[in-house]
C-alpha cells in the first residue's frame, strides 16, 4: 500500500478546473474515482482526515468527496473541524448500517450529500456538478 500524502490527476496544461479532493483509505477506489473525475476536475486524493483538513486549510480544494467504510463516532467531529477551516461542499459515500443512525444524523449536519455504497457514480458526479455550479 502506498503511504504518500496525496496524489493528483490532471492534464499537463494549466486549467481552471474545479478542485475535487477525495478522502479514502481504499487506494484502488480512490484511483478509480480520480481517473473517472479527472476529465472534468482537478483531482487530488488523501487517506487521512488530517491531510484533507490541511489541503482545505490551504484553500486548495473546492469540494471534498469522502469514501468511508462504516461510519464511526469520530466522523462528525472530523467533518465539523473541516467545515470550520473552510465551508466547502462535502459529499460522502459510506456503507449504511441501521445501528449507526444516530451517527448518520450528525454526519448529515456537515455534508451536502450522502450516498450509500454501492453507489451509482453518475449520481455522485451529478451531485458534485450541482455543488460546484
Amino acid at each position: 500500500m502506498q503511504n504518500s500524502l496525496s496524489h493528483t490527476h490532471n492534464s499537463k496544461q494549466p486549467t481552471n478546473k474545479k478542485k475535487v479532493l477525495i478522502l479514502s483509505k481504499d487506494t484502488q477506489l480512490a484511483l478509480s474515482l480520480s481517473l473517472f473525475f479527472a476529465e472534468e476536475f482537478e483531482v487530488q486524493t488523501v487517506e487521512q482526515f488530517d491531510h484533507a483538513g490541511d489541503i482545505i486549510g490551504q484553500d486548495d480544494a473546492d469540494l471534498l468527496l469522502i469514501d468511508y467504510g462504516m461510519p464511526d463516532d469520530h466522523i462528525p467531529k472530523s467533518l465539523s473541524s473541516i467545515r470550520r477551516r473552510k465551508n466547502i461542499p462535502i459529499v460522502m459515500m459510506y456503507v449504511f448500517h441501521e445501528k449507526k443512525m444516530s451517527i448518520e444524523s450528525e454526519i448529515r449536519k456537515y455534508t451536502d450529500a450522502v450516498f450509500y455504497k454501492p453507489v451509482n457514480i453518475l449520481d455522485v458526479l451529478g451531485k458534485i456538478r450541482l455543488c460546484l455550479s
